[in-house]
């Protein structure tokens, strides 16, 4: 009876090492699959932190300035009819956009093309300098602060390619995380992450449903100082003529270098410190009397050779220029919905269940992108796009009778922040009302 027990004890530990060994091999396998450069990552949670974020590529071609031109007026005239204030960062809803053509496969992948104008990978490549330049650093104290990013419901059973991960953060820099949008948690997470990213601009509009799959959010804050600061005691109260009411705000006054003029606007550019210029175009007055709209601005924007060179038609000259001292709340960031916006321009299949996004992964039967919705925050003070006091000296009466021409922002107008080495505006916005 002893030697039965014995052979049964042997048994078992055999049956119990090979166990043990077969979990071990499992366990290195599923190692390789979710970390290795061919498989796939099925965790939940921000799918970048084990990914080398580079942000390699060059600076924009002329032919990609072409692109990035018309492609930011198809997204700006989808939002122009509307009597809310609009502002969102151009550079990153084209590398948004970019990725997204990354990573789909098939006719969904035409379609999004076809809507940008070039290849995901191309439009990557090109404006992988321009957002690494754009983006805010304590050394220049200027540019945007923003969070781009990608959410994916950990309902969908798919992994998500690690090679598409390495791509976005070698090309594209968007943050990638995966979660459950049954979470009620999850929009305010969502909302956080972009409120420490952009010193407290949040996304108060988000929401998440489990039905959806994919969400594109993104806020971004612009932030510089003026290179002439204005004084803050150079302020004068008058009429701001918004879109669907007036408001008394106060004004302030600089003179620049420079006058911009249109069939339907005037404009002018202040320099910011740190590379960039505000470019702003306020409609004019037709011979009826009324004000041209902002969607007629485009248009003639997009006729007369876009905004690849906003400051091409600059007029040299002493220039009086007088704006509203606007400093939106930073808890409720103007909040722009892109969706309506791509499907417009042909990406349609890309919100449908019949999307293929087989370059995001390797089984993608109904993923597809359920909302693209972008926030904005930005100010325009005498010091700049920026809540600090300026100490600046304030414009003499001498300076003032020097001055060609004036342009006054006193109606709802259109503005632009330009990078001034590629001369492509990285920011837009649409200002409708102060409140």
């Amino acid at each position: 009876m002893a030697k039965i027990n014995y052979v049964e004890k042997n048994k078992a530990l055999v049956i119990s090492v090979i166990s043990a060994v077969a979990l071990i091999l499992a366990g290195v396998l599923l190692f390789s699959v979710i970390f290795s450069g061919h498989g796939t990552v099925m965790s939940n949670g921000d799918l970048m932190s084990k990914v080398r974020v580079s942000r390699k590529g060059g600076e924009p071609d002329d032919e990609f300035k072409k692109i990035y031109s018309e492609f930011s007026l198809k997204l700006l005239k989808s939002s122009a009819n509307t009597s809310e204030n609009v502002a969102f960062s151009l550079a990153d809803a084209v590398s948004a956009t970019a990725l997204m053509a990354y990573s789909a496969s098939g006719d969904t992948q035409v379609e999004i093309e076809r809507a940008l104008g070039t290849t995901g990978m191309k439009a990557g490549k090109n404006i992988s300098g321009l957002q690494k330049r754009s983006a805010y650093s304590n050394k220049k104290g200027a540019g945007l602060k923003s969070a781009n990013n990608l959410w994916l419901n950990n309902a969908a059973l798919f992994g998500i390619k690690k090679s598409f991960l390495k791509t976005n953060g070698k090309y594209f820099g968007l943050g990638i995380y995966r979660d459950s949008f049954a979470d009620s948690k999850i929009a305010d997470s969502a909302s956080t992450k972009i409120s420490d990213a952009t010193d407290g601009n949040t996304f108060s509009q988000m929401r998440f449903d489990q039905t959806q799959y994919m969400n594109l959010v993104s806020g971004a804050s612009f932030v510089a100082k003026w290179k002439n600061q204005v004084s803050s005691k150079n302020l004068t109260d008058n009429l701001f003529a918004g879109s669907q009411s007036e408001a008394s705000c106060p004004f302030f006054t600089s003179v620049e270098d420079g006058y911009l003029n249109g069939t339907t606007y005037s404009g002018a550019v202040k320099a910011y410190e740190g590379g960039f210029s505000f470019v702003g175009l306020v409609p004019s007055y037709t011979q009826e009397g009324s004000v041209y709209t902002i969607s007629e601005v485009l248009e003639e924007l997009e006729t007369s050779g876009g905004i690849a060179n906003l400051k091409a038609g600059l007029i040299n000259g002493k220039t009086e220029v007088i704006l509203p001292d606007y400093s939106n709340s930073v808890n409720i960031p103007t909040t722009t919905d892109l969706s309506d916006a791509l499907k417009e321009a042909g990406a349609e299949k890309l919100f449908t269940k019949s999307a293929d996004l087989g370059s995001l992964a390797p089984k993608s039967q109904n993923l597809h992108l359920d909302s693209f919705s972008m926030a904005g925050d930005i100010q325009i003070t005498p010091a700049g796009s920026c809540s600090s006091t300026s100490e600046g000296k304030a414009v003499t009466k001498k300076e003032l009778s020097e001055c060609k021409n004036s342009v006054e922002f006193n109606r709802s107008f259109l503005f632009f922040v330009v990078d001034d080495r590629s001369g492509l505006p990285i920011y837009a916005g649409i200002l409708n009302k102060l409140d």
